[in-house]
Formats: C-alpha cells, sequence, structure tokens
C-alpha cells in the first residue's frame, strides 16, 4: 500500500492544509519532461525555468496512505511563462496529477526540508510510525553531507509497520494497522 494523489480534497485534508499554508490546495497535471530525473523536482524545476522561462514554484505535494495517513512532502512545480502551473517531475508512483499546496515560506537551497504527517486512525501503530518518521526527518536534517546514518532499530521498524501497515485483510477482519476496528472501517475505508 503506498502513498497516492488523494481523490479529492476532503475535509481532513483542507483541515491538514491550513495548518501548513494559507494557499488552498488545488490538484496539479503531472508531465514530466524527458530529462526530468525521478523526486528530483526541485533541480527539475530550477533547470526547466533556466532553459525555457517561467517560474519555479514552492510547496508541498499531499499525499494519502489509505486512511492511516496524510503526508506533506516539500514539492516544486513549474508555472509556464503563460501561467499554467505543471508538475514536471516523474513520480515513482506515476500518478497523473498530484494535489500541490503552494507554500511562499519554502526556501530550497540543497538542504533537505522535513515532511509533515497526520495521523488519520486512532491507531497506535500509526502513532508510533509517524514519530518514528519525524525522528528519522529529523536526523537527515541535521545530518551535512551525502551520507546518512540511521539507528538500525529504527530502520527495521519502519520497515516492520511498512509490512504490517500492507497486511491484505478480509473487509469484516480487524485492521492490521492496531485500531481496533474492522478494515472496512478503517484504513480499508479510502476516500
Amino acid at each position: 500500500m503506498q502513498e497516492k494523489t488523494p481523490r479529492s480534497i476532503t475535509p481532513q485534508i483542507d483541515e491538514f492544509c491550513k495548518s501548513i499554508s494559507s494557499f488552498a490546495p488545488q490538484f496539479i497535471v503531472v508531465s514530466p519532461i524527458p530529462q526530468s530525473r525521478i523526486n528530483d523536482c526541485f533541480n527539475n524545476v530550477k533547470h526547466y525555468v533556466e532553459k525555457v522561462g517561467g517560474k519555479q514554484i514552492f510547496g508541498w505535494a499531499i499525499w494519502q496512505r489509505a486512511n492511516i495517513l496524510l503526508h506533506a512532502e516539500a514539492h516544486s512545480i513549474w508555472e509556464s511563462p503563460k501561467g499554467e502551473m505543471i508538475d514536471i517531475t516523474l513520480h515513482q508512483g506515476n500518478d497523473e496529477k498530484i494535489l500541490f499546496l503552494r507554500d511562499i515560506s519554502i526556501q530550497y537551497q540543497g538542504n533537505i526540508i522535513p515532511s509533515i504527517y497526520k495521523q488519520l486512525t486512532d491507531s497506535f501503530l500509526v502513532k508510533e510510525f509517524i514519530e518514528l518518521l519525524n525522528k528519522r526527518n529529523h536526523i537527515m536534517t541535521e545530518t551535512s553531507g551525502d551520507t546518512v546514518a540511521l539507528p538500525i532499530d529504527m530502520v527495521h521498524r519502519i520497515y516492520e509497520l511498512n509490512v504490517t501497515f500492507s497486511i491484505k485483510v478480509g473487509r469484516n477482519e480487524l485492521c492490521p494497522c492496531g485500531s481496533g476496528k474492522k478494515y472496512k472501517r478503517c484504513c480499508g475505508l479510502y476516500n
């Protein structure tokens, strides 16, 4: 189960976005340029602006992992000279559109910008997962250079939780996220 572009802007997504930026989230078409490097939006857009003009717009790509969590990932899109906004970066999930939240407070200067997460279920496992992701992000932002050393127990636990959240169960079975709810009323319900 991977993160995907939300299907619609739900009240939870709207509330999450308002906690990050004063701009309204909007769906942006993904149209990767041929020389686009996967998940390298900041450099892709910077070089494209230098080549053809337009502007680099900073903000957040909003992803949803079923009903487990929302994830705001620092992201950059291209605004054409005519004002059209396009995501020119290829993504791992091959999404045809992304949910983008503009944020003028983001300034990318080669540093890692920590992601922001919101828990969507009452699960103690999801809470632990987000805490581990936040610790990992903190270590990554505090580390200089191209190599990051993460505690092995942290890496293993993040992997274990990813596996747990990806377990396929029947609609009426207990959700693997640990919420105590049936799967169909928890992570199996996707907006």
